[in-house]
């Protein structure tokens, strides 16, 4: 079994197991709903010798989406979606709608060592700075949430 196979196994059993939590399985991981948002938990096995073999965990999630990408948006991430202990709001533009785009809330945490506080807290910080900062930056620059049709 990968590295990556025994990860997602990890993950699988402390957000169920440990954190209680209701989990949607994904294609490369794991989605857990909160509020107006949903953070989505990527297992990703970088590297390609066993030397330099890491899996990284990615925790995002979804702001706003269908967003235009305009120079204000662009200010308001170099200047504020930065500023974060655990994590930063990232652009990602639409490649069917290329004025649109897609601003998330990101971060990464090595999986070869997990444990259940680690991936808790991580979780927490994703979704809490994702809820609070959708209907903020849906307002300020349109876009939907994850719950907007």
């Amino acid at each position: 079994m990968s590295s990556a196979a025994i990860v997602k196994e990890k993950v699988q059993r402390i957000l169920i197991d440990d954190l209680d939590l209701s989990v949607r399985l994904m294609s490369d991981g794991y989605q857990v709903a909160y509020d107006s948002t949903a953070a989505n938990i990527e297992i990703i096995e970088q590297g390609d010798t066993d030397e330099n073999r890491r899996v990284v965990i990615r925790i995002w999630a979804l702001i706003v989406r269908d967003v235009p990408g305009t120079p204000e948006l662009f200010k308001w991430l170099a200047e504020e979606g930065g500023h974060y202990i655990f994590g930063s709001c990232t652009w990602n533009p639409n490649p069917a709608e290329p004025p649109l785009g897609m601003v998330s809330f990101d971060y990464a945490i090595l999986g070869d060592y997990l444990d259940s506080e680690e991936l808790s807290t991580a979780l927490g910080a994703v979704i809490t700075v994702a809820n609070e900062l959708d209907e903020q930056l849906q307002e300020q620059f349109g876009g939907k949430r994850f719950v907007d049709e």
